[in-house]
């Protein structure tokens, strides 16, 4: 679902979740140990960002050969 949503192979699909993943994981390690204290609109903010700017690697990836 990922892949046809997003145009891309199955493959980068899952490297753009395993990607996305590590970022979630390490934003609610960092809450959960008190490290940060962000509020939700924070968090949603961060991960928008994280989200689109992990998109336009790839686009730009795919656009000059790279990751398929």
């Amino acid at each position: 679902m990922t892949a046809r949503q997003l145009g891309m192979s199955a493959d980068t699909a899952t490297a753009f979740h395993m990607q996305m993943w590590i970022h979630v994981h390490g934003i609610a390690s960092m809450i959960v140990t008190h490290y940060l204290d962000w509020d939700e609109q924070h968090i949603v903010d961060a991960l928008s960002v994280e989200f689109h700017a992990l998109s336009a690697s790839i686009a730009n990836q795919q656009g000059s050969g790279g990751v398929q």
